[in-house]
């Protein structure tokens, strides 16, 4: 019940800063440095992402820089009963709406865990120990089980709670990046 509370009070919030545009932007911009100047990012040449939504953290900016620094991205597409696979996304190609409305890659060369070495993990409410919490459908707790790479989630100040307490199935980020209001 507390995370069902505090998904629908972040999400709120990422559609109110989704209005103000120049700052999120702004916000963005912050966090996307932070990345590209860590390690994390420099030592990794196959990025997981995702596609956003128009409230979420605009990861086209990460995909754009990734192929710029001849990176390969790879992006997640849902199949039944919580299972999700990689493939591996190239400029130009189609993106298909999935039944709840994110956009997912054409199946054309699936990605094992192992060969993509940063994986950029999305979410609404995250702790300061990296734990996540969702849209409530367990993909990425499930495939993180068991990835054996570098995790990290880009995300905004306001997503920030320390409220709650992550449950035995939750999946922790190796690294945060948050970009702050200054």
């Amino acid at each position: 019940m507390v995370k069902k509370v505090l998904r629908t009070k972040k999400i709120k919030s990422l559609k109110e800063l989704a209005d103000n545009q120049e700052l999120k932007t702004t916000l963005e911009y912050q966090v996307l440095n932070k990345l590209f100047m860590d390690d994390i990012w420099k030592k990794s040449n196959v990025i997981g992402t995702v596609i956003p939504f128009p409230h979420e953290f605009d990861y086209w900016k990460l995909i754009h820089q990734a192929f710029s620094e001849n990176k390969r991205i790879a992006l997640p597409k849902t199949y039944q009963k919580g299972v999700m696979h990689f493939y591996e996304y190239e400029q130009n190609d189609t993106l298909t709406p999935s039944s709840f409305g994110a956009m997912e890659p054409n199946e054309k060369r699936i990605l094992n865990p192992e060969e993509i070495s940063l994986l950029i993990v999305p979410g609404v409410v995250f702790n300061e120990s990296g734990f996540r919490i969702g849209y409530g459908g367990g993909f990425y707790d499930r495939y993180l089980e068991s990835f054996p790479n570098e995790t990290c989630s880009l995300i905004f100040s306001t997503q920030l709670d320390n409220s709650w307490q992550p449950e035995n199935h939750d999946q922790q980020v190796n690294k945060l990046f948050v970009g702050e209001k200054g």
